[in-house]
């Protein structure tokens, strides 16, 4: 929880070094190949059946291109405080899904009363004057649900194959999907922008390959295998009180109150999700 809450600020840092999606192609196309060469340290075999390959593709377009390429898109206008905030929603919108095609984990009235109260947080946060940060800032933070949204559906695609699946592969073939398409979107749409190589920025890629992407996610899969997805997610629930507390003191981000009191709805409406049975 407390890697996950930096990663915030560390990717905030990390796109006023570098054009979004080259940052974002040098994390995942790292973390995957050190995956890669750990599995083959491991000697643990990669399946060849082309319907889990259809499966990785898709997990890591979710998780590693849609998700993470909104966010590192976002951060450029809106703090890394507020990021994390907006991917609170992912345990509530992982909820519902799981009622949908989890037996065995239902949604009831308490937690639709918490989506509820988390919308009306993030409705409270897009309502201020985010345009005092950047013009595109309230853009950024409406399509930043994006992230959380297409989290959760990559998790319960996910949770439903994880059993016969190794971990360390969960993470590894994704990311190399993943990472070859943002390499795709970084040369149609970012190539002409030029890279000034720099040591912050560098070091912040190597950050999330490596804390950020191979140990969070590492435990991330292995979790999935032994607990119910909907109470993975709530890692999320305190994350944006780490990265707000890491962007504030390390960062100098401004948090308005009507930031404080969306993220305050939005935490709230979590901690409600999370008291249901």
């Amino acid at each position: 929880m407390l890697i996950w809450g930096t990663t915030w600020f560390v990717v905030k840092i990390g796109v006023e070094a570098y054009p979004p999606f080259f940052s974002i192609t040098a994390r995942f196309l790292l973390a995957g190949g050190l995956f890669l060469i750990l599995l083959r340290v491991r000697r643990i075999p990669i399946p060849r059946d082309p319907e889990l390959h259809v499966l990785f593709l898709v997990v890591g377009i979710l998780s590693y291109t849609m998700s993470y390429g909104v966010v590192y898109w976002g951060e450029q206008y809106v703090s890394s405080g507020l990021a994390a905030v907006v991917f609170s929603l992912f345990p509530i919108f992982t909820g519902i899904l799981a009622h949908r095609f989890l037996d065995h984990e239902k949604i009831g009235p308490l937690r639709l009363a918490g989506l509820l109260v988390s919308l009306a947080g993030i409705v409270v946060i897009n309502l201020s004057d985010l345009s005092q940060f950047h013009p595109r800032a309230p853009l950024a933070a409406l399509l930043m649900v994006i992230s959380p949204a297409a989290s959760a559906v990559a998790a319960i695609m996910s949770k439903r194959r994880v059993q016969e699946i190794h971990p360390f592969v969960f993470s590894a073939v994704p990311m190399i999907y993943a990472g070859l398409i943002n390499l795709v979107i970084y040369l149609l749409f970012e190539r002409h922008i030029r890279i000034e190589w720099s040591t912050t920025g560098t070091l912040t890629i190597v950050y999330l390959a490596t804390f950020g992407t191979m140990v969070t996610f590492g435990f991330y899969f292995w979790l999935l295998r032994h607990m119910e997805v909907g109470k993975i997610a709530l890692i999320a629930y305190l994350t944006p009180i780490v990265a707000l507390a890491v962007g504030t003191y390390l960062g100098g981000e401004t948090v308005t109150p009507a930031i404080l009191g969306g993220t305050a709805l939005v935490l709230a409406g979590v901690g409600v999700t999370s008291r249901a049975k």
